[in-house]
């Protein structure tokens, strides 16, 4: 669980802009009883006001004045996913359902190294995609549900070879009742995923979710911490029981899915920090 986060008092100083609560909620806390035991075992959380009513749990993001409800119903994959479809879904931060617990995280992304990392990396994976008639990429926002994995989420992009989408690994889903061919999210087992590290998210995209992913029938998993002095690039491929780390060599690393070999890079052009995402093809060894 997301660690314990301090009491606001009515008469502290006003938060940092982005700054919100970040905390997940068990499936234990959709209980009268089970949401007071919870409370007691987390305390107070920073920013935010929880509460419990007819067995939903509403959620005020007191930074923001954001206020939404998450019914018991949104416990499983299929049932986040229609209670994301009525519209109560937040507006802004991030809601995602991940094996048996709703993640909260209103922080808005910090843009040094979290939106710009991850619009780079979006941006030439689609190009490189798109001039080899590989597939579809999709952003943040994308909605992602895999019941196997019992996961319902927004990775930071993702995409699905059209290999996946013609056998139906992976579909196109529409909001139950709609007829107008508009895809609300994707259902099954996508192929590639991005998820770029933020404070709140540390433990959940590094152990969690490369859990889920690897159950989800993933076929690499890009992960990206930025927030230091130097770029962790991970790569991940699926073994027999878990994901495996590529290696890197003289800054790159190799992509086995996309056949190619990929190097990111930060720079300062006049005080601002720019990202390079350098591709070039895998050499293959040469036959005696």
């Amino acid at each position: 669980m997301i660690a314990k986060l301090a009491e606001l008092h009515p008469t502290a100083a006003a938060p940092a802009p982005g700054v919100g609560p970040a905390f997940s909620l068990p499936a234990s806390a959709f209980t009268f009883e089970g949401f007071h035991r919870w409370r007691v075992q987390v305390g107070d959380i920073d920013l935010a006001k929880v509460s419990f009513k007819g067995g939903a749990i509403t959620i005020e993001d007191q930074a923001r004045g954001t206020r939404f409800s998450i019914p018991p119903s949104a416990l499983s994959p299929a049932g986040f996913r229609d209670w994301v479809f009525t519209g109560d879904y937040p507006p802004r931060g991030r809601v995602e359902y991940i094996g048996g617990e709703i993640y909260i995280d209103m922080n808005s992304e910090a843009i040094q190294t979290h939106a710009k990392v991850k619009i780079e990396i979006t941006t030439q994976i689609n190009v490189l995609v798109t001039r080899n008639n590989l597939g579809l990429v999709y952003p943040d926002g994308t909605l992602v549900v895999n019941q196997i994995a019992d996961v319902s989420n927004e990775p930071d992009a993702c995409f699905c070879s059209w290999e996946s989408l013609q056998t139906l690994r992976v579909r196109e889903s529409p909001k139950p009742g709609r007829d107008d061919g508009e895809a609300l999210c994707l259902e099954g087992s996508v192929d590639w995923v991005l998820e770029v590290i933020s404070k709140s998210s540390v433990g959940k995209d590094n152990r969690i979710l490369k859990e889920k992913y690897f159950r989800a029938g993933v076929r690499e998993y890009c992960m990206i911490d930025a927030r230091e002095g130097g770029i962790e690039f991970g790569v991940f491929s699926p073994g027999k029981t878990k994901f495996s780390e590529q290696a890197h060599r003289g800054g790159w690393v190799a992509s086995p899915l996309f056949q190619r070999k990929f190097s990111l890079q930060r720079r300062d052009y006049q005080g601002f920090w720019r990202f390079e995402l350098l591709v070039a093809p895998i050499r293959q060894a040469r036959k005696a």
